[in-house]
């Protein structure tokens, strides 16, 4: 069973109100929401595989009367403390008759006089039926606010006034509206005062257990957790009858200081104690702003070491009422717009390359990465609609990788996605190509091994196609064109038959197509001398990394002539390009080399893809029979030239 731990950091301190109060939350009812809305985003697709299991817990941090809340467990408590069912028609006199009557006498019950609140409870600006409820609960084992909130009714709540003449008539009746609306502004403060009492008895017995339980956060199934949630929803209510979310419950507990770094290390401290070798994933949602450390500390080396020790993915999102440059763009360096808060996410957060099929995901989503194929899962956001999509995409990106991950689900449809995102090049050369037969060049024939290893690589990726074989690939090139074959006479040629098409690439656009698992053919001429630097520098160090200096160490023989040589460009890094030879796997590493970048070989590149329209009947039938949703998503970039 694939089992996914996911922790969520999500900051209610002070300067989040910024934020919160800037946001454009479209219809949500209140913009605190916005973290309900996100664990449901993250939970929703439940068992993304049917043998994966997903747990999350969600840390509140930059309360006041506490610095850190256990979400999830205030969730759980709410619920069984407003655990009755509700009546379909909460604002009517029926529906609220139960709670209100008990309402009634739990404030009158140590007092003679009689309380006569019935107009207000049973009228539809009343308050509702879970509100009358959540005041039942909190005042019937608390006789000293009972006290206190009897001595602070409005003095006509109090009283019989006999010269109405009517039994049972309430001052809410008899008086002119504004007097009655007076008084029903002094009853809604009173029910405020209650919710907060309410909200630091569940606070405070959320604390208790989680001390008890050695301050363990509490882990909660992401089903049961969704499902919790839903049951508050329309539960909870204001007094004017306005539906309040859990965290409205507790607003008057957060918006103090921000304890980031108590909280990342208690979310540590948690998937280490319980979450064995599960899956691990921490989503942290902030301005940034911690203040819960010196001046002086590195606490980011702090982070990023128990980041490693953890095995946690680490996603950041930085919450802010500024313009952002660039949407849906993903960096691998410091930008000179980020505030000191962003500066912080963007290092806490985990670096990955675009191999990893997280980022594959993303880019397969239209998201920009960055030319060295490596970047930060750290994303800017300043609306709640993206704030939602990232939040989606990121919950199909880590079903992705289970996916991947998950050797048991290869027949399922949905891991298509792993197959095209997968990084075909190794797959490939750990199979085909890496037979020494089939990789090693015959003379002068490395255009063909080139030629051939990226017309393989191309039409792998090519649902319902059969497998070509390497080495009969390179045999019909080298038959047709020879052992020193014209290597742009063999692709105008040669690759209408397999389909396929070819483009001329600067490095930008070589970076591009290899993060999309497109590998290029990559030319380049060396002089005599600069072959022998080559191969002698590939022979002393095989996972060197070459530069242009060492290439041209020394000078050229008068008269000497370039030999060209082509090569296949797999792998990017910031560091380097990295190529797939011909000489075969007991050359450089493991017949591999690499280079700092195109300028020191002047190498160029060509990449090699299909379109849609390329595709026969049967491979179009394929690919829409399982890739209808799929395609719309990655059409736009794999298909394109």
């Amino acid at each position: 069973m694939t089992k996914s731990d996911i922790g969520i950091l999500f900051d209610v301190s002070g300067s989040m109100q910024s934020p919160f109060n800037s946001f454009d939350f479209h219809n949500s009812y209140n913009k605190s929401n916005e973290l309900l809305n996100m664990i449901d985003r993250i939970c929703s697709k439940g068992n993304r595989l049917e043998n994966e299991k997903i747990r999350v817990f969600c840390i509140l941090f930059g309360g006041t009367s506490e610095l850190i809340y256990d979400f999830g467990n205030l969730i759980d408590i709410s619920n069984r403390k407003f655990k009755h069912p509700l009546s379909s028609s909460q604002n009517s006199k029926a529906s609220k008759y139960g709670y209100g009557k008990r309402l009634q006498q739990i404030l009158s019950e140590n007092n003679s006089k009689s309380l006569y609140l019935d107009n207000y409870l049973y009228s539809e600006t009343g308050p509702s039926e879970r509100l009358c409820e959540m005041v039942c609960y909190i005042l019937e084992d608390d006789p000293y606010l009972r006290e206190r909130i009897y001595n602070e009714l409005p003095n006509e709540c109090k009283s019989f006034l006999k010269d109405m003449g009517v039994s049972g008539v309430s001052f809410f009746g008899f008086y002119s509206k504004e007097k009655n609306k007076a008084t029903t502004d002094e009853i809604d403060k009173i029910y405020r005062t209650i919710i907060n009492e309410c909200a630091s008895k569940i606070i405070q017995e959320e604390i208790s257990q989680r001390k008890y339980n050695g301050n363990k956060i509490k882990f909660i199934d992401g089903n049961d957790l969704v499902n919790m949630k839903n049951n508050l929803e329309g539960k909870l209510t204001s007094p004017n009858n306005k539906s309040l979310s859990i965290i409205d419950i507790f607003k008057d507990y957060i918006y103090g200081n921000t304890p980031l770094y108590t909280a990342l290390n208690l979310a540590f401290d948690n998937f280490k104690i319980q979450s064995a070798n599960n899956k691990k994933f921490l989503f942290i949602i902030s301005d940034g702003e911690l203040n819960d450390i010196s001046k002086n500390f590195d606490y980011i080396s702090e982070i990023k070491k128990k980041e490693n020790e953890n095995q946690v993915m680490i996603i950041s999102i930085f919450l802010t009422t500024n313009s952002i440059p660039k949407e849906q763009t993903l960096y691998d360096e410091l930008q000179s717009n980020f505030t000191n808060g962003s500066k912080d996410l963007f290092l806490m957060s985990s670096t990955l390359t675009y191999e990893n099929p997280v980022i594959k995901f993303l880019i397969e989503k239209g998201w920009n990465i960055p030319r060295s194929g490596e970047c930060k899962l750290f994303v800017e956001i300043n609306n709640s609609q993206n704030l939602n999509k990232f939040i989606e995409l990121m919950n199909e990106a880590i079903g992705e990788l289970n996916y991947k991950n998950n050797k048991e689900v290869s027949n399922n449809p949905n891991s298509l996605m792993s197959l095209l995102s997968s990084t075909i090049a190794n797959d490939y050369v750990n199979s085909e190509i890496n037979k020494n037969e089939a990789k090693k060049q015959s003379g002068l024939t490395c255009y063909a091994n080139a030629i051939a290893a990226t017309i393989c690589f191309s039409s792998a990726k090519v649902l319902g196609r059969d497998k070509l074989k390497f080495s009969e690939v390179r045999k019909n090139i080298i038959d047709k064109y020879g052992e020193n074959g014209n290597l742009m006479d063999v692709l105008n040629n040669i690759l209408g038959h397999y389909r396929l098409k070819y483009k001329m690439e600067e490095e930008e656009g070589a970076r591009k197509a290899v993060m999309k698992t497109r590998p290029c053919l990559a030319v380049f001429e060396l002089s005599g001398m600069q072959w022998g630097n080559f191969k002698k520098f590939f022979k002393n160090t095989p996972k060197g990394i070459l530069t242009k200096k060492i290439v041209n160490e020394n000078n050229n023989y008068p008269g000497e002539k370039d030999e060209a040589h082509s090569v296949v460009l797999t792998h990017i890094s910031k560091k380097y390009l990295k190529c797939l030879n011909s000489w075969g796997t007991e050359w450089g590493d493991n017949g591999y080399f690499r280079i700092e970048n195109a300028d020191v070989l002047n190498m160029e590149f060509i990449d090699i893809f299909w379109k849609i329209s390329d595709l026969n009947n049967k491979e179009k039938e394929y690919f829409n029979k399982y890739n209808q949703n799929l395609r719309k998503s990655i059409n736009s970039y794999i298909f394109s030239e």
